[in-house]
């Protein structure tokens, strides 16, 4: 069985890195690509994102969100209901 020749033997990594480029994209590599959703959509993105920070800051601003009562506690797993047909215990014994 003949071993196929290898088109990068002789090369340095540079060259190839921009031969295997090449052979992938082409003509095509230098160019540029493009935003796949659109500029337009990136802006409405930003303005929506940027709504939303108004909205968060105007409520801490004026009292309606109060960062310093906010809890972030776990809800211990004892007051989970224990009424699920998964948790109740067989009794057929």
């Amino acid at each position: 069985m003949r071993k196929k020749p290898n088109p990068y033997e002789g090369m340095n990594r540079k060259e190839r890195r921009e031969a295997a480029l090449d052979q992938v994209f082409g003509k095509n590599r230098k160019e540029y690509m493009g935003n796949i959703w659109g500029w337009k959509f990136t802006y409405f993105g930003l303005a929506f994102l940027l709504a939303v920070f108004a909205f968060a800051a105007y409520g801490v601003w004026t009292g309606k969100i109060d960062l310093k009562k906010q809890q972030f506690e776990a809800t211990p797993s004892r007051h989970i209901e224990q009424n699920s047909l998964h948790h109740q215990k067989d009794t057929a014994n």
